[in-house]
């Protein structure tokens, strides 16, 4: 009977199962809808009502009581799909089991469903609730400035919100969306209106601080409240009286408290003007430090004791050349070659447009060589024996250029005796070509060696067409001198030294003519140079180096980092390789020793406590109440003390006001960083740029001049200065022809402030040095006396004049009647000053200088702008600084002679052959005989037998060399200077009739 009920079963399951699974499906089918509507009103934009809920109860009310019934079969179909062993069949059991599963999933959800609407309604109240508080929030905010970090947190505390209704929003998200995406652009519109009105409401207070009306400019930079703001205040623009009424707003009519501002000036003096001049006369109690005194307060704290902060690094740096070097001979010769070899830079005459320019350029190079200066500093009787021992004369000597300096090093460095520009022993002088001087005669060897200025395709392109064609033959022509006499002639060329091996191949050409080198001991030389007088080399490279430390350490650097920078230089560019490479050998030792120095007297410098101050903020180990921060004359910010800023910035939350003028930037080699000013936004992220422009100081046509001037440089922020006074001549440049003449001009500047402004007025003499002042003492006319705060200069002439000295740097700040620059020479030490520009700065700076001499130019605009009424620059004639010549060319600043019909050596024809220095008359040594020779000479040595040039120049229209009067057979005509090259002639009434046209066209 078996079989029997298996057909039974098979039956009973064909007409059972299907109406099984239909009621699985069912149950699925309405757990799927009741799971989708639950998502529908999860993602639902309003709230969820309970008649809905109820609505969706009633849908699905059938499915949830088939859902509580569960899969039952009566005992009769039970009984009929059992087995024989008594168990249901497996489809049977899986259905029952899914069903089961199924009903309990719907019923869970069922039993939660009012709990889920609950939680979402709770949701969306939370949503609209934030949306409120945002609308809230923006009406606060819209009654003061508004900052970008609060900008930012508005967007970044409700982005989720935005979010959830952005891509479908209902009506009651609409103001809310529309506000969040315009937010960036209208809170620039609130903030211009709060200003207008804020403006308004502000006008008496702003009216009377410390008894003086602010302008408009002066009145927003004050308002405005970014988190980091940037004033930028032209000279004499009332910077201390805008930082006043900062102070005074903040603390009345912002309610915030007066230990709660800090203001930071960079200097004990300013910083006690500020604290006079806020604290005691407006009577706000802000705390007013300099930023030695915030660094020691907070290490103070931090570790409940004071530390000894000392600066002794250019002490240390001379103590380290002057002892050091003897017990290390071989550290003491890289100095000397880097003093003979490196220590300026030289520039190819390619660099240049003209001749005349390269020319001019070298004339701030120190052209001695290091044999001379050993020279001038022996005794009589090391002079003898030198003598003796040479059998020359050791007398003062310059060559041409940096690279016959380099040659010429070179040779006395290796014990290479040699003569500089020695007459030829032939006779050589003939109608067109002077007696023949070699460059180097090495008498050991009887050796002639001639540096030429040629480029690797032997060629001088920067010189005109016939005057490199005369190079080029005087070149071809000394060849064949010696050719002719048999004389032996080594040659070097000026691209070795743009290559970057002009050493190199000296060396190997010397080595081939059988030359034995025996260098000389670096100690003699060292003692000679710079254990005496004749030590402006070794002064000039220990501020160098401290200048290059002070950065270094303000970027908080470590020993390792000489080597990081050995390896970052680029090996094409040889000469700047190995000059960099032989600096940081140098470099590297003094910076340990000083670093051994100040952990050996348990002292720290300065570098060292702002950075062990910004080390402590960080660390939470102080507490600061400041919501106010404010840096006057930020320009000479260091990234040093930036550091300090920003990490109390962070720790505090504070607002940042710096004031400063980028124009000003003059202190890099205390260690500030300009780009940590013109890249503001960079370092303290969105800040807002305010200017303060309407200058008290100077007339309108003196900073039309220093403003045109400074702007040279792209980098510096432009500003439109403007001032209500107005000045037909602010700047007047003297020229002086000799040392003697100096007083002369003085004499005449003094004479003329005095007839305009009275015989006490006050007179302010700027140098680009300390040492300037020399110039006057010993007068006979002027005393000098030093005292305590200054050097006060009496004219004996005038003696109710107040005249004091000031160097540039110490100026800055202040102000007098009139203002008279006394070193305009274009010089090593002159304005401007070419040591202190160098590129090895660029390794310890944010951003190198992109002009030459960017610095230099700062602080020649600080000098212009001390005066209230005129500045007067006296100037070399024939040295002129290119600051200066730049005013006369570009500006037409008008020069005069500072003596009585004195001629200015720039009324003379110009050189024909580098077209930028000018010809004057000069004696034959030992002759009485005059010729004409250029100004730039020894750098230029053109030359000309025909002094009446100067007085009857006539230019040949030809080559642009000069027509001179000859005689001929016919009687006498104007010929070329340069003939045989150039023969073109005139008619000597030709020229005469000419002279005429041009006369009446002046």
């Amino acid at each position: 009977m078996g079989w029997i009920q298996s057909i039974q079963q098979f039956f009973v399951l064909r007409r059972v199962l299907p109406k099984l699974k239909q009621d699985v499906n069912v149950l699925q089918i309405g757990l799927n809808n009741l799971m989708q509507q639950l998502s529908v009103w999860e993602s639902s934009k309003t709230l969820i009502t309970s008649d809905e809920v109820l609505q969706e109860k009633e849908r699905f009310h059938h499915v949830y009581e088939r859902s509580k019934r569960g899969f039952l079969l009566d005992e009769t179909m039970h009984t009929k799909l059992k087995q024989e062993d008594g168990s249901l069949t497996s489809s049977v059991v899986s259905l029952n089991t899914t069903y089961a599963s199924i009903s309990s999933e719907l019923l869970n959800v069922w039993r939660e469903l009012d709990e889920r609407v609950e939680q979402i309604n709770q949701r969306l109240h939370g949503l609209y609730e934030q949306m409120e508080s945002f609308h809230q929030e923006i009406e606060a905010a819209r009654r003061h400035y508004i900052g970008d970090s609060l900008r930012k947190r508005l967007l970044g505390d409700y982005r989720d919100v935005y979010d959830f209704f952005k891509s479908d929003p209902v009506p009651e998200a609409t103001s809310f969306i529309q506000l969040y995406r315009a937010l960036d652009q209208q809170v620039k519109d609130w903030n211009g209106a709060h200003v207008t009105e804020e403006l308004k409401r502000t006008q008496s207070f702003f009216d009377s601080i410390d008894g003086k009306s602010l302008d408009d400019q002066q009145r927003r930079a004050v308002i405005v409240n970014e988190d980091a703001n940037l004033v930028v205040a032209g000279a004499g623009s009332g910077k201390t009286l805008t930082i006043a009424a900062k102070a005074k707003y903040l603390v009345e009519r912002k309610q915030v408290q007066p230990h709660e501002i800090l203001l930071i000036s960079f200097t004990k003096k300013s910083a006690e003007e500020m604290k006079e001049r806020i604290c005691e006369r407006l009577h706000i109690p802000v705390e007013v430090k300099t930023f030695h005194g915030l660094g020691m307060g907070i290490i103070a704290e931090g570790r409940k004791q004071k530390p000894q902060v000392e600066d002794e690094l250019k002490t240390v740096i001379r103590d380290y050349c002057m002892h050091q070097f003897y017990e290390h001979p071989h550290r003491m010769k890289e100095l000397i070659d880097f003093f003979g070899y490196y220590f300026y830079i030289p520039k190819g005459i390619e660099e240049f447009e003209t001749a005349g320019e390269y020319h001019d350029y070298n004339k701030h190079v120190d052209l001695e060589p290091l044999r001379s200066k050993v020279g001038k500093s022996l005794s009589s009787s090391e002079i003898i024996a030198a003598q003796q021992r040479q059998k020359i004369t050791i007398q003062e000597e310059k060559v041409k250029s940096l690279e016959e300096v380099m040659i010429a090093n070179f040779l006395f460095l290796n014990g290479v005796e040699y003569e500089y520009e020695r007459n030829y022993p032939h006779q050589t002088a003939t109608r067109y070509h002077r007696q023949y001087q070699p460059d180097f005669y090495l008498p050991e060897y009887d050796l002639y060696l001639e540096h030429f200025g040629i480029n690797r395709k032997n060629r001088a392109p920067w010189l005109s067409p016939i005057e490199e064609q005369k190079y080029l033959d005087g070149m071809e022509w000394k060849r064949q001198l010696h050719r002719e006499h048999g004389t032996k002639l080594i040659e070097t060329y000026s691209y070795y030294r743009q290559e970057g091996n002009l050493l190199d191949q000296l060396r190997l050409k010397l080595l081939k003519q059988g030359i034995v080198f025996r260098e000389v001991d670096p100690k003699v030389v060292f003692d000679k140079l710079y254990r005496t007088k004749q030590k402006s080399h070794f002064n000039d490279f220990v501020d160098f180096v401290s200048s290059f430390l002070q950065l270094f350490k303000s970027n908080h650097y470590t020993e390792s980092q000489f080597d990081v920078f050995a390896q970052s230089l680029n090996k094409k560019d040889l000469f700047h390789y190995q000059r960099a490479h032989l600096f940081f050998r140098l470099v590297k030792p003094m910076y340990r020793m000083y670093e051994d120095y100040l952990r050996r007297t348990n002292k720290i410098d300065f570098n060292d406590m702002i950075n062990e101050a910004t080390s402590i903020v960080s660390s939470d180990a102080v507490h600061l109440p400041y919501k106010y921060i404010i840096i006057d004359e930020y320009q000479d910010i260091s990234v040093s003390r930036y550091r300090l800023i920003e990490a109390i910035r962070k720790k505090t939350g504070s607002t940042i006001l710096c004031v400063g003028d980028d124009w000003q930037s003059i202190y890099r080699f205390a260690g500030s960083d300009l780009s940590l000013f013109t890249d503001f936004e960079r370092y303290f992220g969105k800040s807002a740029l305010l200017k303060i422009e309407n200058t008290y100081r100077n007339s309108q046509q003196l900073i039309d001049i220093a403003g045109k001037f400074v702007m040279k440089n792209k980098r510096q922020i432009r500003k439109n200065l403007s001032s209500g006074k107005r000045l037909t001549t602010p700047v007047r440049v003297m020229g002086i022809k000799g040392k003697n003449d100096f007083e002369v001009a003085l004499r005449k500047a003094l004479d003329q402030i005095v007839k305009t402004h009275g015989p006490e007025s006050d007179v302010l003499l700027v140098g680009r040095n300390n040492f300037d002042i020399k110039s006057l003492e010993g007068s006979a006319s002027f005393r000098v006396k030093h005292l305590k705060d200054g050097v006060q200069v009496i004219d004996r002439t005038h003696p109710n004049l107040q005249i004091s000295f000031l160097t540039a740097h110490r100026s800055k700040g202040l102000e007098a009647e009139n203002v008279i620059l006394i070193n305009t020479a274009n010089s090593k030490n002159g304005f401007p000053n070419k040591i202190m520009d160098d590129p090895l700065l660029s390794f310890v700076l944010q951003k190198q200088e992109e002009l030459e001499f960017g610095e230099e130019r700062r602080l020649f605009y600080v000098a212009l702008t001390r005066t209230k009424h005129t500045t007067y620059v006296l100037t070399p004639d024939d040295r002129m600084s290119t600051f200066v010549q730049e005013l006369i060319k570009e500006q037409q600043v008008p020069y005069e002679m500072g003596i009585e019909e004195g001629k200015s050596i720039r009324d003379n024809p110009k050189c024909p052959r580098c077209l930028d220095g000018h010809l004057v008359i000069r004696e034959q040594a030992n002759r009485k005989s005059t010729f004409v020779g250029c100004s730039h000479y020894p750098s230029c040595d053109y030359t000309a037998n025909h002094p009446s040039i100067l007085d009857n120049p006539v230019v040949c229209p030809s080559c642009r060399g000069y027509l001179v009067l000859r005689d001929g057979k016919n009687g006498k005509f104007y010929g070329c200077l340069n003939y045989p090259l150039c023969k073109h002639t005139m008619e000597r009434e030709n020229v005469e009739q000419m002279k005429r046209v041009m006369e009446r066209m002046k």
